[in-house]
């Protein structure tokens, strides 16, 4: 599979903060670009949540890897999160 210059340019964008994070999880997005929906996925590929707010609650998740999914109107950007 290639990978598209999109991603790279979304990933150099779209922040994720903290990372390792304990309860909430923030998504910096610049105002050129619309935040659609955040899903969060295990490592089974389980959707855990999913939403269209730039702060996502994981408090109640257990420690670990998470995938976060972040469609936008300039793509979709997959970033790993560790929960601790």
């Amino acid at each position: 599979t290639s990978l598209s210059s999109e991603n790279f340019n979304l990933s150099s964008l779209i922040s994720l903060y903290p990372n390792p994070v304990v309860d909430q999880l923030h998504i910096k997005v610049p105002r050129q670009i619309e935040l659609n929906q955040v899903n969060l996925f295990n490592m089974l590929g389980q959707k855990l949540l999913s939403s269209q707010r730039s702060t996502l609650q994981l408090n109640q998740l257990s420690s670990g890897v998470y995938l976060v999914e972040i469609q936008t109107n300039q793509g979709t950007l997959t970033q790993k999160v560790i929960k601790n």
